[in-house]
């Protein structure tokens, strides 16, 4: 069979340039096993953001998550909120006292995974408790909530450790398991970005321009008054489609290296303005973390030389 496809030189084409995808593909999936320093920085920085995060729920554990608090688990089954395949440890244990001491657990599987010690494991109990906390009342869950079941999932593959360790022959899956791991981490922050641009897409204040302005004229969102913006009217409208062509393009135009640059500084500073003037901090710290897995070593090690990548 192979032979009659390459006597034909159409078929020779495609099959070569098939080969050629399928190696790309494979290069792609399992050619960043050298990312390991870059996605333990990663990780570290990540899994601070969500400590800090996590550690000011800690005095309103009872008032989110337990019966006595403002959601009753038998109010979750009786149809509140579609719940099949939902499962919490805390519906089967609960109590203050098992609240108490997962959250505790789950923080000390965070600090874990900043250290580096035991990083797998750690991801892996942080992931199960944080997806039993979400599934106890998953009407005080938002972003910061929902993108970090994303992953922790992804880290529970990635052993990523900030020495110059190297696996053996027999260890290679354990290294295909870390490129993955920091691939799709990388994927799904394009995902991520290309499901908000289009949403923005479908709404009608975003192609008119008014989407910043609706923003920060809410009292309800917004830290100050931002009501002298009225006079900037057409800037506010500018940066509303600058911002839907950078979520809308994002996922393309960061792989490519010479744009890199311009959509990460372009992501800062949205993200920047967004924690200054919107009270979500923590969304954009934990985004513009995610910026990590893309900046390129050298103007990494420029910018920060004591931590290599």
């Amino acid at each position: 069979m192979r032979q009659m496809i390459l006597k034909n030189p159409w078929a020779k084409f495609c099959w070569k340039q098939a080969q050629d995808f399928w190696g790309s593909w494979e290069r792609f999936w399992f050619g960043a096993r050298d990312q390991q320093r870059r996605m333990a920085v990663f990780r570290s920085v990540l899994c601070g953001v969500y400590f800090v995060f996590f550690l000011i729920r800690t005095p309103d554990l009872d008032f989110f998550f337990s019966n006595d608090g403002i959601m009753q688990s038998h109010l979750l089954h009786e149809g509140l909120f579609p719940m099949e395949y939902r499962y919490s440890i805390f519906d089967v244990i609960p109590g203050h006292a098992a609240l108490l001491t997962g959250h505790l657990i789950f923080l000390g599987c965070l600090l874990m995974m900043i250290v580096g010690w035991f990083p797998r494991l750690a991801a892996a109990i942080a992931f199960f408790l944080h997806v039993s906390f979400m599934h106890r009342n998953i009407a005080v869950s938002f972003g910061v909530d929902l993108i970090a079941t994303f992953y922790l999932f992804y880290l529970i593959f990635s052993d990523a450790s900030f020495s110059k360790k190297t696996h053996s022959a027999k260890d290679n899956w354990v290294s295909d398991l870390g490129s993955v791991s920091y691939r799709l981490c990388q994927v799904q922050l394009c995902v991520i970005y290309a499901y908000s641009g289009i949403e923005k897409l479908k709404g009608v204040s975003w192609w008119g321009g008014s989407a910043l302005w609706d923003v920060l004229a809410n009292p309800m969102l917004i830290k100050a008054d931002f009501g002298w913006l009225v006079h900037f009217l057409p800037i506010l409208a500018l940066m509303a489609y600058l911002t839907l062509l950078w979520e809308v393009y994002f996922p393309v135009l960061i792989w490519i290296p010479k744009w890199r640059p311009w959509m990460l500084v372009f992501g800062v500073l949205f993200h920047v303005g967004i924690a200054v003037s919107v009270n979500i901090p923590f969304f954009s710290l934990m985004m513009m973390s995610f910026y990590i897995l893309f900046i390129d070593r050298e103007h990494w090690n420029r910018l920060i030389p004591r931590v290599r990548i």
